[in-house]
């Protein structure tokens, strides 16, 4: 059977930078893009570094049934 998955726009919180974290941190090294993290304070920085130089960021996250954050995509203009 299936699992569905629902995409939900990112909400910070703890939780969420905590997944975040947790994902980044499961990527090889040798895959990691620039701007995947492996810790939620690296995560919150990028935010804010986005809203101080009033960058458009999206973020969405893959959410199972029973809420957990299994995936992320982001979107944001260099």
């Amino acid at each position: 059977m299936p699992i569905a998955i629902e995409i939900q726009p990112f909400e910070p919180s703890d939780a969420a930078y905590a997944a975040l974290a947790a994902i980044g941190a499961s990527t090889p090294p040798q895959y990691a893009l620039d701007y995947e993290f492996r810790d939620a304070d690296d995560w919150r920085a990028f935010d804010d570094s986005c809203a101080e130089l009033r960058r458009p960021l999206r973020r969405y996250l893959a959410v199972e049934p029973g809420g957990a954050i299994v995936g992320y995509a982001y979107w944001f203009d260099v």
